[in-house]
């Protein structure tokens, strides 16, 4: 092209459209992998490994730990920054992804400025440059929070694991525990039931020992009839011990349980000590005139129970240095002025604890037996049980000198003053004033035996006929036909069992009262109870004794009711002794916290027994619920109670629920 000067200018004309596209879009590419580098926190970076020459950038700088204008530019000085533990395993995989192409991937550690550490992770890959060198290239970044939280993960799940062991341990020693608490429940159940047969057959036994004795003369077979007489009593002591440990716990509000020590030991020292093996002797020391003890007897026995067995175990067949092994329970009473107690003692002469056993003793599920062959509970329970009544339990122990575990409970005095058992007291209940008509005394009074037990009637006939007082004119096996039965035999007494198949034995007697006033009702149980109790007096009952009295004294009891015209509640010897133990002054007269309820409030305290909401009792009795609040109210005000899960259980317990 020529110009005006003469020059002339040549040239070459390109179209560079698509490299200035490709360059913007390279730019834009560029800006976009900064931007996803800074945000992720990531370095990137290209090693020259022919050449040895490490490129990276300022974020890379970073992460490794170098100062700011610090110069990088050799692998090696990158890795001699990785923590000596990872530097070989990093290398390692390194030499691996240049000589093979694998592709690099690895986390480890740097340290960083403050004496901490910090986790990197690099991911890289081997590429061929058209120079034909070799190159790794790829990007770090920091996974510092990441490791921690696994790390931290890990641990939690550690201890999960390790908890969820712990866990299905207790688990599998709570569902050991609820076996040997169903077993127990089993036990008692057999127990109670035990008892009650025991009791229904000691007495015609009893019975029958008795005429034997009057129409023999023979002076070697009195004197097997009392050796026999005496095995029966001591069968007639575990019978009551055994209705004793199985009955169900009663205490009046208001009132502080109390348990007579001397009369405790008759009855369930025989069971106590059978809980021992046989090759261990066994001795009591019961001082006389001890006070009361501030626990209900079932406590007492469940207590010391726990202590006997646990000392039985102790000392097992373990030598006693030449001695006979042997326990001893004694009790002793401690006066100052600041406290009354009673203390209680199970010593022994085995092998002893050690100090740590000693102080870990009482501490529940401690337990020096193999596992499943001790729960750890025994100790805990008695110290538990003492500790509620306000008492203490202390533990004496020396290696090769033996045990022995005391309990220190507050005594208490009864302000009841013991009458002669059997008397008639208070009033003659619900049904009111009666007619006093005496009988003549040339007369035998004539008895109605109501016993689904045919062996206790036979023996009941058998003691009646030893005495011109009283004499069976019949017997029913239940309580059905028994007005029938009446008017036909016109019986001066009944003697009504309460447990029989058939119709509720208290309905039926006060269908009787309302028939045949003058046929006497005397219950005679195997079962003393406060709803027992009071439902014999509200169906107009005469008495109440219990089948383990003295055949003596059911004849004696027969015969007051009559001599004294209904005027009074006669109760047997065990029952009046039952009320007395407990301190309960109108229960023994008598006068029971359940009498001072009224008719309507005894049905509302039954169906409450029977599980019925206010709104169902309400239509029960066609009250509202608001009559049927106002009942419940006062019933837990009369008694005492706690609300209406305590009426429940009373009602329950002391059979309102199944009438």
């Amino acid at each position: 092209m020529p110009e005006r000067d003469g020059h002339v200018l040549f040239g070459i004309l390109r179209d560079v459209t698509k490299r200035v596209a490709a360059e913007t879009r390279l730019r834009s590419t560029e800006q976009t992998l900064r931007l996803c580098l800074e945000a992720a926190s990531m370095g990137a970076f290209e090693w020259d490994a022919d050449a040895g020459r490490l490129v990276w950038d300022d974020r890379h700088h970073a992460l490794f730990g170098f100062d700011k204008g610090e110069e990088v530019r050799r692998g090696e000085d990158a890795l001699d920054r990785v923590l000596q533990e990872d530097r070989e395993r990093v290398a390692d995989a390194l030499r691996a992804a240049l000589e093979g192409g694998e592709r690099f991937d690895i986390e480890y550690r740097v340290p960083t400025h403050d004496g901490g550490v910090r986790w990197l992770a690099t991911v890289g890959q081997r590429e061929r440059a058209p120079s034909g060198r070799t190159r790794l290239i790829g990007v770090t970044s920091d996974v510092t929070r990441h490791r921690l939280s696994e790390e931290s993960l890990t641990r939690r799940q550690g201890d999960l694991e390790q908890e969820l062991l712990e866990r299905s341990g207790q688990l599998d020693h709570s569902n050991a525990q609820l076996r040997v608490a169903d077993r127990m429940v089993a036990i008692g159940t057999l127990a109670a039931g035990l008892g009650h047969d025991m009791g229904n057959v000691l007495l015609p036994v009893r019975a029958h020992l008795n005429a034997a004795g009057v129409i023999t003369q023979n002076p070697l077979v009195v004197d097997h009839l009392n050796a026999i007489g005496r095995s029966i009593g001591y069968l007639q002591q575990l019978a009551d011990g055994l209705q004793s440990m199985a009955s169900e716990p009663e205490t009046q509000a208001g009132r502080t349980p109390s348990t007579d020590i001397d009369s405790w030991w008759s009855r369930v020292g025989p069971l106590l000590v059978k809980a021992l093996p046989k090759h261990i002797a066994f001795r009591e020391d019961f001082p006389p005139d001890l006070p009361r003890v501030a626990l209900q007897e079932h406590q007492l026995t469940q207590a010391v129970l726990n202590l006997v067995v646990n000392t039985g175990e102790a000392i097992g067949n373990t030598p006693t240095g030449g001695k006979k092994a042997e326990v001893l329970l004694r009790a002793r009473e401690f006066r100052s002025d600041a406290r009354h107690e009673v203390e209680i003692c199970v010593a022994d002469n085995g092998p002893g604890m050690t100090d740590h056993v000693r102080r870990h003793a009482l501490d529940m599920f401690f337990t020096t037996k193999q596992r499943g062959m001790g729960t750890g509970l025994g100790l805990t329970l008695a110290r538990s049980v003492v500790e509620r009544a306000g008492g203490s339990v202390e533990i004496d122990s020396q290696i090769g000198r033996g045990t022995s575990v005391s309990m220190r409970l507050p005594a208490c005095q009864s302000e009841l003053a013991t009458g002669k058992a059997g008397r008639p007291v208070g009033r003659a209940g619900p049904a009111g004033s009666r007619k006093r008509v005496g009988k003549k005394r040339d007369e035998a009074i004539r008895v109605l035996c109501v016993d689904d037990h045919a062996l206790l009637i036979e023996g009941l006939k058998a003691q009646f006929g030893l005495d011109d007082r009283v004499r069976v004119v019949g017997a029913l096996a239940s309580a059905e036909g028994l007005v029938e039965r009446v008017r036909e035999l016109r019986p001066d007494i009944v003697l009504l069992d309460i447990e029989m198949p058939g119709p509720d034995a208290f309905e039926a007697a006060d269908r009787l009262r309302r028939t045949f006033p003058e046929a006497r009702v005397i219950v005679l149980s195997a079962h003393i109870r406060d709803g027992y109790l009071a439902s014999a007096r509200r169906c107009g009952a005469f008495g109440y004794f219990a089948k383990s009295d003295s055949l003596e004294d059911i004849v004696d009891g027969i015969v007051r009711v009559v001599n004294s015209g209904g005027a009074g509640f006669v109760m047997g010897p065990k029952v009046r002794r039952r009320f007395e133990e407990r301190g309960d002054r109108g229960a023994a007269d008598g006068v029971l916290p359940i009498h001072s309820l009224t008719p309507r409030e005894v049905e509302v305290l039954r169906l409450i027994g029977k599980g019925l909401t206010r709104t169902q009792i309400a239509a029960e009795l066609s009250r509202s619920p608001k009559t049927i609040d106002g009942h419940q109210s006062s019933i837990i005000r009369k008694l005492g109670a706690d609300g209406r899960a305590d009426l429940v259980r009373l009602a329950i317990r002391e059979g309102f629920a199944e009438a």
